[in-house]
């Protein structure tokens, strides 16, 4: 699902809103769970799931092809768990 998807579906259960309001909505949300994941806060929506930020230690790999051995730094990264509702579906 797109955020177009979203949109239109959001137009078509609210008619009454215009799409233009409901980009500026849908914009909104997205921009403001951005920012608070920048900021290492945990997005917790009931219902659906949480997303948090965790750090992945820097590690050394090989890589598969040529054999070489590759560092690679520590970096945060996004974990998502779901809800138990969602893992019922």
């Amino acid at each position: 699902m797109t955020r177009n998807d979203i949109l239109a579906y959001l137009h078509e259960k609210y008619p009454e809103l215009k799409k233009s309001l409901l980009k500026q909505i849908i914009d909104s949300v997205f921009d403001s769970m951005v920012d608070a994941l920048k900021n290492h806060e945990r997005i917790e929506i009931r219902r659906f799931g949480v997303f948090d930020v965790i750090f992945r230690k820097a590690r050394t790999t090989i890589n598969p092809r040529t054999g070489q051995r590759i560092h690679i730094d520590g970096f945060d990264t996004v974990k998502f768990k779901p809800s138990k509702y969602i893992k019922k579906l």
